[in-house]
């Protein structure tokens, strides 16, 4: 069930308002996925510092889903891609939601295909 699904708007505003006031320096992020050819997170809720760059962020979801390196992920705010190097607080401030959460959406995709292998 996605996040604004499971929480009305005042709940999360609230969330993300009390978030905000104890770490100010960081952004709450929600993280979501229809994808089911890569394993879902554990939790959906990260807080991440605003001078985090998106690739490093990409680094810590990967480890998080625990992937093999043939699979790619893609990260998708507001159904667009960003370079790696674009700094979160940047893109928080253009596409942050009114609820004060950032919305991204993981996918993942085999580079190589499902049955290539080295021999």
């Amino acid at each position: 069930m996605k996040f604004k699904e499971r929480f009305d708007f005042s709940t999360r505003i609230n969330q993300s308002n009390n978030i905000m006031n104890k770490y100010p320096t960081r952004i709450p992020i929600i993280f979501e996925s229809d994808d089911k050819s890569i394993p879902k997170l554990k939790r959906k809720k990260y807080l991440v510092e605003r001078d985090f760059t998106l690739g490093n962020l990409m680094y810590i979801i990967r480890k998080h889903l625990d992937l093999t390196p043939d699979i790619a992920i893609y990260l998708l705010i507001n159904t667009k891609l960003y370079p790696a190097s674009e700094l979160l607080g940047v893109i928080y401030d253009d596409n942050a939601d009114n609820d004060g959460f950032l919305y991204i959406n993981y996918s993942g995709e085999s580079t190589f295909g499902k049955n290539w292998k080295i021999e």
